[in-house]
């Protein structure tokens, strides 16, 4: 959809466009946050409930909206607010782009968000899906090892939901289950030297499939 606005006497044309892949990548991942911070709390200890708030609003900005906080110190517990999580749910999908340049069509515009777009998701991964939000390290060297082994690992973060999605494993696994699968393969080696890998389920012999990987053989 397409409207003209002004906004402070500047004639702006909206574009608002919506994804439903993007609905529903948004509503997992947030209802992956939910039961996340849910468990978190549960587990500590906590003497007021301004400390249950900034726990949360440092462990997901903005989520602590989404709930009211229950029980007693040092045991507080999450109730969740289905008013709240619905109303955020029904804006997701949906972005507006404003620009002041009427030449500019909306693939155009898309395709320019887009780029400043996948740069920030890129971030968000780092931060939240590889739990990169603060280095703390000692010295230059541990930091710069730190950063290397986190694009290393966002590269191949990246590059496994990008598979995922072109084979439409998301309608089956999350990517953490996807790891969590082929994490049950292991090699045993006996006291002989000897060495033998465990049986590869019919899940993991779909997922090297899916994945065009060979299907490992012990050495």
């Amino acid at each position: 959809m397409k409207q003209e606005i002004s906004i402070s006497d500047v004639s702006l044309s909206a574009h608002l466009f919506h994804d439903e892949r993007r609905k529903a990548d948004e509503m997992e991942h947030l209802m992956r946050q939910i039961v996340e911070i849910e468990g978190r709390v549960e587990e500590k200890e906590f003497w007021k409930k301004e400390a249950v708030e900034e726990y949360m609003e440092q462990t997901f900005k903005g989520i602590s909206r989404l709930f009211e906080i229950t029980g007693e110190a040092p045991h507080f517990r999450l109730k969740r607010k289905p008013k709240s999580i619905t109303r955020l749910m029904n804006r997701m999908g949906k972005t507006v782009l404003l620009t002041n340049d009427p030449a500019l069509g909306r693939e155009d515009i898309l395709n320019l968000y887009r780029r400043k777009d996948a740069l920030e998701k890129m971030f968000d991964v780092i931060k939240n899906e590889l739990e990169s939000g603060r280095l703390r390290v000692s010295s230059k060297e541990a930091m710069e090892g730190r950063i290397f082994l986190t694009f290393l690992s966002l590269i191949l973060y990246s590059e496994v939901s990008r598979v995922m999605k072109e084979n439409d494993l998301y309608k089956t696994y999350t990517l953490s289950e996807v790891f969590f699968e082929l994490k049950k393969l292991r090699v045993v080696t006996l006291t002989n030297g000897k060495s033998y890998l465990t049986e590869i389920s019919k899940r993991q012999r779909n997922l090297f499939e899916k994945f065009e990987v060979p299907v490992p053989v012990a050495a």
